[in-house]
């Protein structure tokens, strides 16, 4: 990946500092104790990010953020319990509307999977409709589910009819939806965290993985995967129940 890469350095800096960083430090409403944490969670982060460099760069992406989730979910989770601030989710459902939107556009499965040629071409469908993902600095956020449909139906090149637009954002609901599962006769069902969310956005890394343009792209991309990791199944139900 781009990002582990040291001759792009630049561009894991470049997001942190100007994006993400400055995403939380410019939000007035949440509490210092709560900005410290998340602070302290995304230059956690970071430096399990250099720290793995060394590593075969072969890797799966799934068994990175496995290996992310064993090491750090204990701290993480101590961190994040009833202090959680979903804002971050409401980009990722953003980039559902426009996954859904790309996804319909295309008649694909997978957009990764598409043919060579095919690939530049859904890249630049994809990007002018969720900015964020694409500005380096960009500190865009939502606070509702009714603000990041605004938002996204803004950047289409003409309005959607109303048919278009109720069914994209079933589409975004479902990848949202969790699906029970059931381990054993005797034992309770359990929700999967986020499996459709993984995996959406785990085909739009691939999608612009390994290209030195799109290289903040990827780990913007990555930095949301991990944010998913250790985030409460009830967080995505409340933000959609609002």
């Amino acid at each position: 990946m781009c990002y582990r890469a040291e001759a792009h350095s630049a561009c894991t800096e470049t997001f942190y500092k100007a994006a993400l960083v400055e995403e939380i430090k410019s939000e007035p409403a949440r509490p210092t104790e709560e900005k410290q944490q998340m602070l302290e969670l995304l230059k956690r982060f970071e430096e399990e990010s250099i720290e793995e460099e060394g590593s075969d760069e072969e890797d799966d992406l799934a068994l990175r953020l496995e290996g992310y989730t064993a090491n750090g979910q204990a701290n993480s989770s101590t961190m994040l319990a009833g202090k959680f601030n979903p804002i971050l989710l409401f980009n990722v459902f953003h980039l559902s509307l426009t996954y859904a939107y790309t996804v319909r556009t295309f008649a694909a499965s997978f957009l990764s999977t598409r043919v060579s040629d095919e690939l530049e071409g859904i890249r630049e469908f994809m990007l002018p409709l969720s900015p964020f993902l694409r500005d380096r600095k960009s500190t865009v956020t939502f606070t509702s589910v009714d603000s990041v449909i605004t938002d996204w139906v803004s950047h289409l090149p003409e309005l959607p009819n109303h048919r278009l637009l109720k069914l994209l954002t079933e589409d975004a609901r479902r990848i949202f939806h969790s699906q029970p599962i059931v381990v054993e006769d005797d034992s309770p069902s359990q929700s999967s965290n986020h499996d459709n969310c993984m995996r959406f956005l785990s085909d739009l890394h691939t999608l612009f993985d390994g290209l030195k343009k799109h290289a903040h792209v990827t780990h913007k991309l990555t930095f949301y995967l991990a944010f998913l990791v250790n985030l409460p199944t009830s967080a995505s139900r409340e933000l959609l129940a609002q």
